[in-house]
């Protein structure tokens, strides 16, 4: 392990030996098809030194034997209704925010509204369980807070200093940090501060309206799971029309326009315990931002 030591605002490492770590995941495994919950276990989960492969297509027959029983989904007319006046006050405020225009500038119309969880199919086939028992979740009944919970900005960890002198920052949310340039702060007449600024990019909860009573949550997984367990049976957030999903994601680790548009598709609220998931572990992985100083001292002509 490495061994670290507490300065406050970071952490000075010392280069030594670190023990990969795995992290618990929920998979919506008995909504995939069979060689794609097959590679699902061999690719993201790695399991293959531990599992056989035969292991891994029982696991996703069970699940899916327990899929096949599940009844077609239903679209509720209900599932969309508009925020409340403090959520609503918060959009507005949220909307006007530089980062939110920068963010959507290139985007379709979009719409604040309340949805209801049940309501959200899932292009995501797993989420990382541990990341979301992290998160606090505010009141049911407070929905400004929950929208303020459901646009934030993942706050960013002390990173660790290393003796060649650079710092690391790391994050489980993919490509959340960015370097933001320098910064020069004057201390004092005979002092100047030189800095780096990195800054951790809004994480904007949304959901792709596909028509027809479609709705796909786009981003914000593990808060949404996060609430509903916590109690939750809507979310606000904004919309976004999209023809299909593989116009956002597409590859391992999303359901295809296909799979989402089956009878019963997976849905973001099957992770809570409903038939179908399989708790498996994968390999922690973290979006790392290593930033490094350089001061250079040389004679040059006058």
């Amino acid at each position: 392990m490495a061994l670290e030591k507490d300065s406050g605002a970071c952490r000075s490492v010392t280069p030594a030996i670190v023990a990969h770590q795995r992290r618990p995941t929920a998979a919506l495994l008995g909504f995939m098809a069979e060689h794609e919950a097959v590679a699902f276990q061999q690719h993201i989960c790695n399991l293959s030194e531990t599992v056989s492969e035969a292991e891994m297509r029982a696991a996703w027959a069970a699940a899916a034997a327990e899929v096949a029983r599940l009844p077609a989904f239903e679209p509720r007319a209900s599932a969309v209704r508009p925020l409340s006046a403090p959520a609503a006050a918060l959009a507005a405020k949220i909307e006007s925010d530089p980062d939110f225009q920068r963010h959507l500038q290139q985007t379709p119309p979009f719409n604040w509204v309340s949805i209801e969880i049940d309501q959200l199919r899932s292009a995501q086939q797993y989420v990382d369980t541990a990341h979301v028992e992290s998160l606090t979740c505010p009141p049911v009944s407070d929905e400004a807070a929950t929208l303020e919970f459901c646009m934030r900005a993942s706050p960013i960890d002390a990173p660790l200093w290393s003796a060649d002198g650079k710092w690391t920052f790391s994050s489980v949310t993919d490509q959340n940090l960015e370097a933001k340039g320098f910064a020069l702060h004057r201390i004092s007449d005979t002092q100047m501060q030189v800095c780096a600024v990195i800054d951790s990019r809004p994480n904007y909860m949304f959901v792709a309206d596909l028509g027809e009573g479609r709705y796909v949550l786009a981003n914000g997984y593990h808060r949404t799971v996060a609430l509903q367990r916590a109690g939750h049976t809507r979310i606000p957030c904004f919309t976004l029309p999209f023809e299909r999903v593989s116009k956002i994601y597409a590859g391992p680790g999303f359901f295809t326009d296909a799979q989402l548009d089956a009878p019963r598709p997976p849905l973001v609220a099957d992770y809570s315990g409903r038939p179908g998931v399989v708790h498996l572990d994968r390999p922690a992985r973290s979006h790392i931002l290593r930033v490094a100083l350089q001061v250079e001292a040389f004679d040059a002509p006058a």
